[in-house]
């Protein structure tokens, strides 16, 4: 039998690789299936301004949905490897997911709706995911 610390540690690690990994896969088939222009020299802040605005919205409910959905994947999963932990793991991962959409949206113009959005959908999304995997 596994020791309570080591299922919580790997229900974290499942939880967050879980969330990055269905982001990545999301954010990728929303660009491909939404096209837009290729992205620019990420130091040319000018050029990722342009980028920025010219993106169809196809993409950017891409991301949305990708932030939103990775939460939700990335709780449940590690709800699965550390039952009885939910309410930790989902603070952990929606945290995770939250700093990076922090580091996204200054990094990179994004719009108002978007961020307001993720605001809201990656807390929803983890808390929604943690109440579902404890009935």
């Amino acid at each position: 039998m596994m020791s309570p610390t080591l299922r919580r540690i790997l229900g974290s690690i499942t939880g967050i690789v879980t969330a990055m990994a269905v982001i990545m896969l999301v954010e990728t088939l929303g660009h491909t299936l939404a096209g837009g222009p290729p992205m620019p020299d990420v130091n040319d802040a000018a050029a990722v301004a342009a980028y920025a605005a010219a993106l169809p919205l196809g993409s950017l409910l891409a991301v949305l949905i990708a932030w939103v959905g990775g939460t939700a994947a990335g709780v449940v999963a590690g709800s699965l490897v550390a039952p009885g932990r939910q309410g930790f793991i989902a603070i952990l991962v929606g945290a995770v997911v939250m700093l990076g959409t922090i580091m996204q949206v200054t990094q990179f113009p994004h719009p108002t709706w978007l961020i307001a959005s993720s605001i809201v959908g990656i807390p929803a999304a983890a808390w929604l995911a943690m109440r579902a995997m404890q009935r």
